[in-house]
Order: structure tokens, then C-alpha cells, then sequence
């Protein structure tokens, strides 16, 4: 499976929706860092909405304190290829998630 091969077979991974764990810490003007109790706020964006779409108004970030998930359902995910997320919160500058490699899975 290659990005140039868009007719390749979907994939049957996944088979349900993709979570990844986050943690954001906070730190302060000394340099430690400290767990973020504050409430937090994110948006994620997809940088290749060929692969990952993520829809308008669509919330994958839950966060509470300093750990969250982000879940990518299943029907976003809607072409071979690699995705690139990025992780907006206030008053922060973006965060890029790691690429993944996506396989489309079958409908």
C-alpha cells in the first residue's frame, strides 16, 4: 500500500474509531513542570483532509486536568495515506500530533 495507490483495498483496521492518549503539563517561570488543572479547551484540525476529514463543529478533544484523548471516529477517516494533526489550544501555540499511517477502512 503506497500514498500513490488510491485504489488500493480498504483496510479492515480500524475496525472502531482511533484514541490517542495526551498530556499537557504546565510549566512555570522556574521550569517545572506541573500537572495543568485548569480546564482546557482544544480544537483539532487534520492537515490532509484527503485521509482525515474532522467536521465542523465536531469536538474529538476531551480533556480534564492535564490528560485527555483524542478520538478520530471511524467515518472520518476516508482515504489511504498519512494524517497530520494538529492540536489548537488557548493561549498556546499548535501542537502537531506524530504522523500516522491510515489505511481507509472498509465502510
Amino acid at each position: 500500500l503506497t500514498l500513490a495507490d488510491p485504489d488500493a483495498d480498504p483496510s479492515v483496521e480500524p475496525d472502531s474509531s482511533i484514541v490517542f492518549r495526551i498530556y499537557i503539563g504546565k510549566v512555570n517561570y522556574t521550569g517545572r513542570t506541573t500537572n495543568n488543572r485548569d480546564p482546557l479547551t482544544a480544537t483539532v484540525r487534520s492537515q490532509h483532509p484527503e485521509v482525515v476529514t474532522i467536521p465542523d463543529g465536531a469536538d474529538p478533544a476531551k480533556i480534564t486536568g492535564a490528560e485527555g484523548t483524542i478520538t478520530i471516529e471511524k467515518v472520518w477517516i476516508i482515504g489511504h495515506g498519512i494524517a497530520y494533526l494538529v492540536v489548537s489550544l488557548p493561549g498556546a501555540v499548535d501542537l502537531p500530533l506524530a504522523p500516522i499511517f491510515i489505511n481507509r477502512p472498509k465502510p
